[in-house]
């Protein structure tokens, strides 16, 4: 097995730490995406929906300072061993699940592997190792080594997302699973450029590169409150609920002929 194989972290229940060993502590909220504008929906909130309007829900998390101790280093890396559970019926799809640097893990965006989806588990949101390349700069010097890049870490981090499309019924969206962070990240490779001792000469430099990897806490479970997003749908009325029936059937009918001639 290779350094950078050895370094991937599998988790399992045995290993959940209780969120009672950590001064610092993890948060998790929903935002709601339309275009590139985000919105925070938060924890536990209510959000009000139409029937068969889509909208565009991201999990985000973080590890926060609190009073006693300062959050560790190396940020947030990774919800794994994650479940999202709809109380109300099929409403939801990837779009895409895993976002961009938390898809490192062949097969995490959870199972099955079909939208739409009522009830998703194993899915592994989880970042790898970060390889930087390490040039001379313009004046022909080697400069200091590229630091990591840090996520989550006092602010929250973008993993996931799913659109939902409500029916007739209110129903909440719960989100479950092992949350984990890094003390630090650590170097596991990495080759200094060289100038060739002619630092004013140009084309004649040798690249160089450096590879990090967390070093990873023992992950937590997730702590009360859990995330949950209350989806509110008004009641309406009898005809108004058979014309929405008949749209819902329909916005469901050209997805599913969509996905068969794509």
């Amino acid at each position: 097995m290779n350094t950078a194989a050895r370094l991937v972290i599998s988790l399992s229940p045995a290993l959940l730490a209780s969120p009672l060993a950590w001064g610092w502590h993890f948060d998790y909220r929903f935002i709601e995406r339309v275009g590139t504008t985000d919105t925070v929906v938060g924890n536990g909130a209510t959000f009000p929906a139409t029937p068969g309007a889509i909208r565009r829900l991201r999990i985000q998390f973080g590890v926060f300072d609190d009073a006693t101790s300062a959050a560790p280093a190396g940020g947030f890396i990774g919800w794994s061993l994650g479940t999202i559970t709809d109380s109300g019926g099929v409403h939801n799809q990837r779009t895409p699940g895993r976002l961009a640097n938390f898809d490192f893990i062949v097969g995490g965006n959870g199972s099955p592997a079909s939208d739409p989806f009522q009830f998703l588990t194993a899915v592994d949101a989880s970042l790898g190792p970060q390889t930087f390349n390490w040039d001379i700069d313009a004046n022909g010097m080697i400069p200091p080594m590229p630091a990591p890049t840090i996520r989550g870490l006092n602010t929250f981090v973008s993993v996931f997302e799913l659109s939902t499309t409500p029916g007739l019924s209110s129903y909440t969206i719960t989100v479950g699973g092992s949350l984990f962070a890094a003390s630090s990240w650590a170097v596991f490779a990495s080759t200094p450029p060289s100038n060739n001792n002619t630092p004013m000469v140009p084309g004649d430099d040798t690249p160089g590169s450096v590879s990090y990897a967390p070093t990873p806490l023992p992950p937590q479970a997730f702590v009360l409150p859990p995330l949950v997003l209350n989806i509110q749908v008004p009641a309406p009325a009898g005809g108004v609920a058979l014309a929405t029936l008949a749209a819902l059937a329909g916005t469901r009918r050209r997805r599913t002929d969509a996905r068969h001639t794509s």
